[in-house]
């Protein structure tokens, strides 16, 4: 069976086992890869495991290398799990919706995009993030 997943952070291809046809039970995983990192080798296939099809549906729309698209896309599920984490008890109090603010990211609008009200001034723009993130320059010190 042709590999189903990739390892977003050493880039180790995986096939989960769909059934137990092949003799492995349903669910289990298979190295696909001559090796893998120690992100995914004998460790909890977590958020650094992405569909291979997820994967190259974001190669074709950014033109990219599979690898490179693994690990965009594990760094994007690493930062929802920790905005998920964090609730909105994290959220920029000066969070300001805008979901034109998006089209920097995600070259669209996106609706959970905005922007800190709080920069701007300092020259450097607003401070453009989705709705639970924080703004670590102001309220990381508050």
């Amino acid at each position: 069976m042709d590999a189903t997943h990739i390892c977003g952070i050493c880039g180790a291809l995986w096939v989960q086992w769909p059934d137990d046809s092949a003799g492995c039970p349903a669910g289990s995983w298979s190295l696909r890869s001559p090796k893998a990192g120690s992100c995914c080798d004998n460790v909890e296939m977590g958020l650094q495991i992405i569909p291979l099809a997820e994967v190259d549906e974001f190669v074709r729309e950014f033109d990219g290398k599979r690898e490179w698209a693994a690990a965009c896309l594990y760094g994007d599920r690493k930062e929802q799990a920790e905005r998920d984490a964090r609730g909105n008890c994290g959220k920029c109090k000066h969070f300001k919706p805008d979901p034109d603010a998006g089209i920097r990211y995600h070259g669209e609008p996106h609706p959970a995009a905005g922007y800190c009200q709080h920069h701007g001034g300092d020259g450097n723009g607003p401070c453009v993030m989705l709705s639970g993130d924080w703004c670590g320059d102001f309220e990381a010190k508050q």
